[in-house]
């Protein structure tokens, strides 16, 4: 496997773990909404998995805009030195730690939240 491939399915990867972060974090606030029906209250103990799955999407959101604003800072700064399209740019190593955090930060937190959402389930099903 080359370096090219290896990086390629990195990507491919984690787009698609961040599609299903989103996914997943849609379809638990899905399932507060038909557990509480009718009611326009919601239950204190859906109020924590509710709260942690608008995190996860707080996070993706955060992901995203950081990651844009770091790698559109620096194309204008290589532009604003005359650097052309084809031309190589110094990267810092560092660029993409702020992604990474938000990136594991949310598959962190959407787990966390259906781990709160199943006990809440539970308790509201009664089964023990």
């Amino acid at each position: 496997m080359t370096l090219e491939d290896a990086d390629g399915a990195y990507k491919q990867l984690s787009g698609l773990s961040s599609q299903n972060v989103r996914y997943l974090a849609i379809a638990g606030l899905a399932w507060i909404w038909l557990l509480c029906g009718q009611r326009l209250d919601v239950p204190r103990n859906l109020l924590w998995p509710g709260g942690v799955l608008l995190l996860a999407l707080a996070l993706d959101f955060l992901q995203y805009t950081s990651a844009t604003a770091l790698w559109g800072d620096i194309v204008n700064k290589a532009e604003k030195r005359g650097l052309k399209r084809q031309q190589n740019v110094e990267v810092p190593r560092s660029i993409n730690y702020v992604a990474r955090f938000f990136f594991w930060s949310k598959s962190a937190v959407v787990v966390v939240a259906y781990v709160l959402l199943f006990s809440a389930i539970v308790t509201r099903l009664h089964i023990s």
